[in-house]
């Protein structure tokens, strides 16, 4: 069970419930006859209610019959027919067997026998509901389209306020909805999947409609647009491959937040008219599509996921932009422009860049995340940015000379041009076949002359590398940055070798202690500037963090409970001696 936590406000006072179903359970138990659980109001009941999934709802009844009576008015009905295929929800019903398609069929008439019956019970009691959500897959539409129009007339005539309408078919044909739902007046949320919506009034009667999100849905133009128009209260729109070759939006006053996706690749232009737009999203659009934002004169967040466009161009006609967000953008190979406003600059997984040249002095936070060498780049952001760099780095070829290649430039043209390190992270692949072990430190010392950067997190997977190479490896990051915090990524990744990976890992941290507890300082005493061992003075395990738990852990005997650790991150305190200075 999830651990609920919330802070409620009541009859003047402030109760702080920490509890989940197990919990509550206990504490019937324990109070006997006194059961103050189920004398909660109603609204703190359902509001707990709302924490949980529809399994554990349901799993309330057994706390009293009160709690049993509350979940069927528990104006939230969440229904996933996914809870009722068992392992069929894992395959595609376009590659179900003759077998598994009757066994499919038989539990979709449960899952709709429950549905209707929970829809009915619910509006027997005549309150209102909160949400409406139905996701299913189907082979017969015309089977159940009686059935699914009764289910929006239901939640339609009981005040729905959210309305979440997922139905997915065979591709031949869509569920058309119903008429009804055009006068849903209380609907703030409608959310609709692998339908057909058509119009069959001149008026849609959403007046209360604040997010509207349609993705695959067989829906005209005009349509779209008389949504937009009609819609007053509009402030989140979500297009997702409905199919267009031309999206226009306009005469949406209140408008603030938009997303378009052309999955279907059918996009050929996007024109935006919303004086109060602030963000936008742009996804899939893989061939060249044209953007025009001039009519978002208050725009100030832009997010390109798995786009083809020109950055210059688009950003030039965006100028309150303050927050820039480029994703997964493997068609574009180079960045260029200029923006007085920039604040944030995230460049994520773009892994054919080959230039990065950003001219924004205001610039305060800066991401980047890239899988080979930038030779071209420069960021001028102001004194206070702060930068969160990922490098993906895979030694197979060239040997030492790539490897020092690389250490450099992280060095020089990455932090160098940094102001404040927040976390710079590597994840590394060597080859058997490359020779790092016989890295050479004068080698790098003569190819580096600087001191080494100041980075606050330095992390390092380090999963891929022979353990052979370990000493070196040490060696090259602590020449690139001397950081405040070192995190160690423990990874498993295939369960059969796990016992072979920990001990890596295992190994890797032994000769981490035997380097940090080395004493001798004799390596480099007739250099200038001398290596790492000479400058750090002090170190400590500052904790250990699961990656399926935020909560950090105690590890009071690494090497005793390294063995019985999940996957997580063990992270060290490094402390440099005080006389030097970054």
């Amino acid at each position: 069970m999830y651990t609920l936590l919330w802070t409620l406000n009541y009859n003047c006072d402030i109760y702080d419930y920490e509890l989940n179903v197990t919990d509550l359970k206990i504490m019937g138990d324990r109070i006997g006859m006194v059961d103050r659980i189920s004398e909660l109001p109603d609204f703190i009941i359902h509001h707990i209610m709302s924490y949980l999934s529809t399994k554990e709802v349901a799993q309330t009844c057994v706390l009293s019959k009160r709690w049993n009576h509350l979940r069927t008015s528990f104006p939230i009905l969440d229904f996933d027919q996914v809870y009722f295929l068992g392992d069929l929800a894992k395959h595609s019903m376009y590659t179900f067997s003759v077998r598994e398609k009757r066994r499919f069929c038989k539990r979709s008439v449960k899952f709709v026998g429950f549905v209707d019956a929970s829809l009915l019970r619910f509006c027997e009691l005549k309150v209102s509901m909160q949400k409406f959500r139905l996701s299913m897959r189907l082979f017969d539409v015309e089977g159940i389209t009686s059935l699914l129009d009764k289910w929006i007339e239901l939640a339609v005539a009981n005040e729905v306020q959210e309305l979440d309408f997922n139905v997915e078919t065979n591709g031949v044909s869509r569920y058309s909805l119903p008429a009804t739902i055009f006068s849903a007046k209380f609907v703030t949320t409608l959310k609709l999947s692998g339908c057909k919506l058509e119009q069959s009034s001149d008026t849609i009667r959403f007046h209360s409609l604040k997010k509207l999100a349609l993705h695959s849905v067989h829906i005209g133009e005009q349509m779209v647009q008389k949504f937009i128009s009609e819609c007053p209260l509009l402030e989140d729109l979500i297009l997702s491959a409905i199919g267009f070759k031309r999206v226009c939006v306009s005469n949406a006053p209140k408008l603030k937040i938009v997303t378009i996706g052309d999955e279907n690749n059918e996009l050929e232009s996007i024109e935006i008219v919303a004086p109060s737009l602030q963000q936008c999203t742009l996804t899939c659009l893989y061939k060249p599509c044209v953007i025009d934002l001039a009519g978002c004169p208050h725009l100030n967040s832009l997010k390109l996921v798995e786009v083809d466009i020109e950055i210059h161009d688009l950003i030039s006609k965006i100028p309150l932009l303050e927050k820039l967000i480029i994703q997964d953008c493997d068609e574009i190979t180079e960045i260029v422009f200029s923006s007085n406003r920039l604040k944030d600059l995230q460049i994520l997984q773009c892994y054919n860049m080959n230039g990065i040249n950003v001219d924004a002095p205001n610039l305060l936070s800066f991401s980047l995340e890239c899988e080979d060498i930038l030779y071209c780049f420069s960021i001028n952001g102001s004194h206070r940015c702060s930068c969160k760099l990922k490098f993906i780095i895979k030694f197979d070829t060239e040997g030492d000379i790539l490897v020092l290649t690389w250490f450099n430039i992280i060095k020089e043209e990455f932090l160098g041009v940094a102001h404040q390190v927040k976390e710079l992270s590597m994840s590394i692949s060597i080859d058997k076949r490359i020779s790092l072990d016989s890295f050479s430190l004068d080698e790098f010392r003569n190819c580096s002359l600087s001191l080494p950067r100041e980075v606050e997190n330095l992390i390092i997977d380090v999963q891929e590398v022979p353990p052979s190479k370990y000493a070196a490896l040490l060696d090259c990051l602590l020449w690139v940055c001397f950081p405040r915090i070192l995190s160690i990524e423990l990874k498993q990744q295939k369960q059969s070798i796990k016992f072979i990976e920990v001990s890596h890992v295992l190994f890797y941290l032994q000769l981490f202690y035997e380097k940090l507890i080395n004493s001798d300082t004799k390596c480099c005493n007739s250099h200038i500037i001398k290596c790492w061992r000479h400058y750090l003075k002090g170190y400590k395990i500052e904790s250990f963090v699961p990656y399926n738990d935020p909560k950090p852990l105690r590890v009071d005997n690494l090497m005793v409970e390294l063995p019985r650790l999940p996957e997580g991150t063990i992270r060290f305190q490094l402390e440099w001696c005080s006389f030097f200075t970054y």
